[in-house]
């Protein structure tokens, strides 16, 4: 399947344009990998080695598809998305995450702790073999094995649930933003928000920095305090 690069959304100032238009610009590319994918799933299955295995062992070749579908539905990940996923979920799950510098919409994880540990580790090694051992400099680079042999170990053994977990947060995070800007062209369109009375309530809502609906959870409370 192929598709064309021209975007058929007609507001081309819309934050559904630009979604719509980087994921054409790499939906070929995805695609091939994608069919690859499949093609060695397909293989494993009539190989007379493999295809008694239970399905369950071939798990991570499931994974990869999914991931590269989402990645195609994406296109591609900003910056700016990459600092909301760490501020969003890499807290909460120790993480560290990095925009892959080879796809447009690959998301590598780094483990805070195991890569603060290595690199102190790693720090100390080097710093007492060169100047209180008083070794050669080599080992000032010698010393950083421990933390190169965890990176090595870190991009083979990737957590692909996680990745997982924020391609969909932000798959979810774009189709809201997307109704959100739809929802509100639609109501300001809306007569009522060109009257008197409506711009009144936007004012009195922003000096008090409160929403439509804490204004009428209060007026609710006012009523039935009587």
């Amino acid at each position: 399947m192929r598709v064309t690069p021209d975007s058929p959304v007609q507001d081309r100032q819309s934050y559904l344009y630009q979604w719509d238009t980087a994921a054409r610009k790499y939906f070929n590319h995805y695609e091939v990998h994608k069919n690859a994918a499949r093609e060695n799933l397909r293989r494993l299955f009539q190989n007379f080695l493999t295809r008694n295995r239970d399905p369950i062992q071939f798990e991570h070749r499931f994974r990869e598809i999914d991931q590269v579908a989402t990645r195609q539905l994406l296109g591609e990940i900003s910056s700016e998305e990459i600092r909301e996923l760490n501020a969003a979920l890499g807290s909460k799950n120790g993480s560290f995450y990095q925009l892959s510098m080879k796809e447009p919409a690959m998301i590598h994880v780094w483990k805070v702790w195991p890569t603060l540990f290595f690199t102190g580790l790693s720090g100390t090694i080097a710093l007492y073999a060169r100047f209180i051992r008083g070794y050669n400099n080599l080992w000032l680079a010698g010393g950083f094995f421990p933390l190169l042999g965890y990176a090595i170990y870190n991009y083979a053994r990737q957590p692909s649930q996680e990745i997982q977990n924020c391609y969909n947060y932000l798959l979810s995070k774009r189709a809201a933003t997307c109704h959100l800007e739809s929802n509100s062209k639609r109501f300001n369109e809306n007569e009522f928000t060109q009257s008197e009375q409506f711009r009144a309530l936007r004012q009195a809502l922003e000096a008090r920095n409160i929403t439509l609906y804490q204004l009428e959870a209060e007026l609710v409370e006012k009523i039935n305090a009587g």
